[in-house]
């Protein structure tokens, strides 16, 4: 049976949103955690995300974005633990890149990419966040996400728009994604560092005395990074969870005042 649909819990949406935004000069990648229901009358199947799992970036590259095996299996692990936080069957369903400056629409790497995942598991899915565009007609900042999978057709592989919807999913138990959040503010700390640290390696075609100024200018670069992630990464992440408490705490009043009035 073919997937047919996909569902995005808010969260997740709002998680990889998040994270397609972090960086305009390269793409973002991670993996879609969460299970797949089977409705044999319609011969379909739906796809539900309700979890996210965020990766380091071993390389940054404009238009490329890769999944390591060790990564995979990382993944599929804390899908497990997912599982019995949530009380539901919790695996590894899909993946998500963003495309910056570009079209929504999936590269030919893309497709090429999504039909490796697919001979691994046939209802696995691919999502693309397309961001820092304008629309030509309003000129205001556009976001755009589309689902899609891939179709051998033997001459060549072809893309496959997948309808995809933004609703709440039921699970036993709360899902706990937000965290992923803070994790994705620790993963940028982290690859700055090891890129700082790569810097101070001492090219042998560079002279000795040039070292003293090549760590200067290493670690200036380095604490213009950490200045930028505090600036537009951890100070904006604070206010949005602050914010979010606030809709929160309004929500559960609006909820127990209708049950009040339920039980009158």
């Amino acid at each position: 049976m073919s997937l047919s649909r996909v569902v995005v819990s808010p969260d997740v949406f709002f998680v990889c949103t998040s994270h397609a935004f972090t960086t305009e000069k390269e793409e973002i990648m991670g993996l879609l955690l969460g299970d797949t229901a089977a409705f044999p009358s319609e011969r379909s199947v739906v796809s539900e995300i309700w979890g996210v799992h965020m990766m380091k970036r071993s390389h940054k590259t404009k238009d490329r974005v890769e999944i390591s095996p060790e990564q995979l299996a990382e993944a599929s692990a804390c899908a497990e633990v997912l599982s019995e936080t949530v009380g539901r069957r919790t695996r590894v369903v899909g993946w998500y890149h963003s495309h910056p400056h570009i079209t929504v629409r999936p590269s030919h790497v893309d497709v090429a990419t999504q039909a490796n995942y697919q001979m691994l598991d046939n209802s696995f899915v691919g999502l693309i966040f397309s961001c820092f565009n304008h629309d030509a007609t309003t000129k205001k900042g556009r976001l755009q996400l589309i689902a899609f999978q891939s179709l051998n057709t033997g001459a060549k592989i072809e893309e496959i728009d997948v309808p995809v919807t933004i609703s709440h999913i039921v699970t036993p138990h709360p899902v706990p994604v937000l965290h992923q959040l803070v994790k994705l503010q620790v993963n940028m700390q982290e690859e700055e560092r090891t890129a700082y640290i790569a810097s101070l390696v001492q090219p042998p075609t560079k002279p000795a005395n040039a070292a003293p100024l090549a760590r200067l200018h290493s670690s200036a670069v380095y604490q213009k990074s950490l200045c930028r992630l505090l600036e537009y990464g951890y100070g904006p992440l604070l206010q949005t969870l602050q914010e979010q408490v606030q809709r929160n705490n309004k929500t559960i009043e609006q909820l127990q005042l209708q049950l009040q009035q339920d039980q009158q």
